[in-house]
């Protein structure tokens, strides 16, 4: 293709500035926009949520915080700050931590990886007594700090093989009929403890409301049985 030269108009030459360089010396800093703030691991709205799911209502009608028991023998204990609870400290014939007034029927055993390592190594005999006096409590589980990768991965400080470790927490939750709650940190392993102690709560309430108004009793999985009154 053939272009006449005398048909194109006059060309301007546009000259853009150079960019400035920002290493230079007395170069402006580049500044960055300010990163987004981390959003806390327990927000208003759920921390709010928790409240009125942990919280009961006593004969007077006021609401009280679901009340925890720690046993004074947890050398690394939860101390449950800013759940809706209180925490109080006790001697438990069984588990790490319970409810007032529930002692005897849920309980919850805290393991730090190391401390499931030993459990189920040279303190296993021990081990195995605790899990047997647990298996007659209405609810209770082992909840681990560590998730589970990390256990079959070998990652402690232990000559045991992490696949016998590994089997040993299935068969004793298969023999004892107790969960093993492989959580992802220590946080998250305080909030599954609070929750499982949570939903035990709101189970007795569910029973409670049942007896006094002749109500269905109906728990998630179940059906609902109508309370006969006697």
């Amino acid at each position: 293709m053939t272009v006449n030269a005398s048909k194109i108009g006059p060309v301007r030459l546009i000259v853009l500035p150079d960019k400035p360089d920002r290493t230079k010396a007395g170069g402006k800093a580049l500044t960055l926009p300010p990163s987004p703030p981390c959003k806390p691991s327990l927000s208003t709205k759920a921390a709010n949520t928790l409240t009125d799911k942990a919280d009961f209502t006593d004969k007077t009608g006021a609401k009280r915080p679901m009340r925890v028991v720690v046993d004074s023998r947890e050398q690394s204990p939860f101390r449950f700050e800013g759940y809706p609870c209180t925490v109080q400290t006790g001697t438990l014939a069984s588990a790490d931590y319970s409810l007032r007034g529930f002692t005897d029927r849920i309980g919850i055993e805290r393991k730090s990886l190391p401390d499931l390592i030993g459990c189920l190594s040279t303190d296993r005999k021990r081990f195995e007594a605790e899990l047997v006096r647990l298996r007659g409590f209405d609810a209770c589980a082992v909840v681990v700090e560590s998730p589970a990768s990390d256990l079959r991965a070998g990652r402690y400080r232990s000559q045991m093989d992490s696949g016998a470790a590994w089997q040993s927490c299935l068969a004793l939750s298969v023999r004892c009929k107790i969960p093993f709650w492989f959580c992802d940190s220590r946080a998250d392993a305080e909030r599954t403890t609070f929750d499982l102690l949570r939903h035990f709560v709101q189970d007795r309430l569910r029973e409670l409301l049942a007896l006094q108004d002749g109500g269905k009793i109906g728990l998630a999985g179940t059906t609902p049985v109508r309370a006969r009154a006697c």
